[in-house]
């Protein structure tokens, strides 16, 4: 069923209060590339559901309208009064040593200053706090609060601010990587038969839980260790007497920054979520290695160089993973496509991981 303000007067949501108003509210373009030319509130009359932010002697309500704006209230009895403000834009003029020009400067109307050094004068010390205050949520608030500890007024109700949740951890596991090549040159290196390498793996994790999702949403974030080196082979073959045997070793170790969106939904004592996001690594412990065994009819030929003449260390990636939580443990599915050490346009290089890891959080 669909509630708007005219139907309930007030509803809870956890530890946040909303209470239903008529009230007005400032409609003019907040966006920089948009602002109006001169200082004068547009103000529309709108019915709308007020976040409190503080209740008590004195009171204070945010409200988020349609146009995009951030609105502040206070409360006298029970009457709501808008704290007026406004960004604009004024034309001035600026001088120079050869020549006067204009140019558009941001201005702000701070009319509700003015009003809260009226609302709030039973503290006789917070007309500088007062003019030191911004147009926003934290501001107001720790002006509030200051108010509250300067006349030990009785408060009713606060707002607590949700802070993003950090979790820190360790991750060790198990990868295993294949390696492909693909272009219009070198077959001994996108026709060769790369064998998967298993290796071990590590990182340090920072997970920041995102406020105001029910700890369902984060951001995780992870510096990783994981390494591998592939072996290949190709044939080239003309005849019995004239045959070409190239062995390749390609190989790196990375430390990578991994930055990935995760979703959790918890089950009874467990939770299992999802990611996907970003890798970014730099290659260190450079394996690259070729051998070519060259038989011409009766002559026999081995010769060793570089399986690449030109390479990066950088490397980029694309991750996804599933997994799933107990307490402080998790195990995590993941993988990841990578595009490597190839520099040249015409061939590209492209590895594929799965990881196996576990995880603990501190």
């Amino acid at each position: 069923m669909y509630y708007t303000p005219l139907d309930i007067r007030s509803f809870s949501v956890v530890d946040e209060l909303y209470e239903s108003a008529i009230v007005e509210t400032e409609i003019s373009p907040s966006n920089i590339q948009n602002l109006d030319f001169g200082s004068e509130l547009k103000l529309e009359t709108d019915t709308a559901f007020l976040q409190a932010m503080i209740i008590g002697e004195i009171s204070l309500y945010y409200y988020f309208n349609s146009y995009g704006n951030s609105q502040f209230y206070i409360k006298t009895d029970s009457l709501l009064e808008l704290l007026a403000y406004k960004k604009y834009t004024k034309i001035v003029k600026v001088e120079n040593t050869t020549l006067e020009t204009k140019a558009t400067k941001i201005l702000e109307n701070t009319r509700y200053i003015g009003q809260l050094i009226h609302y709030l004068n039973d503290c006789p010390n917070i007309k500088s706090k007062i003019e030191n205050t911004k147009y926003t949520k934290k501001s107001m608030v720790e002006l509030f609060d200051y108010y509250y500890n300067c006349t030990h007024s009785k408060l009713e109700f606060k707002k607590l601010t949700e802070k993003t949740r950090t979790e820190f951890g360790i991750v060790v596991g198990l990868s295993l990587t294949s390696l492909s090549f693909n272009g219009s040159i070198r077959p001994d290196l996108y026709d060769a038969d790369f064998q998967p390498s298993t290796n071990f793996s590590a990182g340090l994790s920072l997970n920041l839980v995102i406020p105001r999702t029910n700890s369902k949403w984060s951001m995780y974030n992870e510096l990783a260790f994981s390494s591998y080196i592939v072996d290949g082979h190709h044939l080239n073959y003309d005849n019995a007497n004239k045959y070409t045997v190239t062995k390749t070793s390609i190989g790196y170790s990375y430390l990578k920054m991994v930055n990935m969106a995760r979703f959790i939904y918890p089950i009874n004592h467990f939770s299992f979520f999802l990611n996907a996001g970003l890798s970014n690594g730099f290659g260190f412990n450079e394996t690259n290695y070729q051998q070519q065994e060259i038989i011409l009819y009766t002559t026999y030929r081995v010769e060793e160089v570089k399986a690449l003449m030109e390479t990066r260390k950088f490397e980029y990636g694309y991750l996804l993973g599933v997994g799933s939580k107990y307490r402080r443990y998790s195990f995590e599915f993941r993988y990841e496509i990578g595009f490597g050490m190839s520099e040249y346009i015409n061939l590209e290089a492209k590895t594929r991981k799965l990881f196996f890891l576990f995880g603990y959080n501190f």
